[in-house]
């Protein structure tokens, strides 16, 4: 509760100093308000609202574009709409040329690769794998890629490099590895009694 509290002052406070200095304040510091209100609004339509202001000022912060995609991706996977997951693609797109960090290009290979273009999410994937060596996710989304462009075999050897769980070396929640990930990359090959003896 008392952190809800804070959260709210803070929403409040923000409002607040964009009403009483929006005419001071150039369209970057907008942006960055905008972009911390949205944060502060997560899950809700304010989120979104918010990043679209922040976005058509033309906002220089990564956090703009990631908080856009995600909540576009999150839209797509909630009802499977093509038209989210364009637009979680383009807002990633917009974060690339911000900032090209691995959650940002990481996900832009992610709405590749769900919009079966997976060779462009092939090679980004191979990209990122040089730059953070045996990155098991990483590992998994070339050997997805593989398994629906037809390479069995580079496909199957991959997925015999993957450890499942938390990845040691790295630290993001998205790095942990389920056994359904693996063994559903088996079933489509035809192979899941291979995912059993392993």
């Amino acid at each position: 509760e008392q952190v809800l509290r804070r959260e709210e002052n803070s929403i409040q406070l923000l409002e607040e100093f964009l009403r009483k200095y929006t005419e001071e304040l150039s369209d970057t510091e907008k942006a960055r308000v905008y972009t911390n209100l949205a944060f502060y609004h997560n899950g809700e339509i304010e989120e979104y609202n918010y990043l679209v202001k922040a976005e058509k000022l033309n906002s220089p912060y990564i956090e703009t574009y990631r908080g856009l995609a995600l909540y576009h991706f999150s839209s797509y996977e909630d009802n499977g709409s093509i038209e989210a997951l364009t637009k979680s693609l383009q807002a990633f797109e917009k974060g690339i040329s911000v900032s090209n960090d691995y959650e940002i290009s990481y996900g832009y290979a992610v709405c590749l690769f769900e919009l079966k273009k997976y060779e462009k999410a092939k090679t980004i994937f191979e990209q990122l794998l040089l730059k953070y060596p045996n990155r098991m996710r990483l590992l998994l989304g070339i050997a997805y890629c593989d398994v629906y462009l037809g390479n069995k075999k580079q496909a199957l050897d991959r997925l015999k490099k993957i450890k499942l769980g938390s990845d040691v070396a790295y630290y993001l929640s998205n790095d942990e590895i389920y056994d359904f990930e693996v063994f559903n990359a088996y079933y489509v090959l035809g192979e899941y009694e291979l995912f059993l003896e392993e």
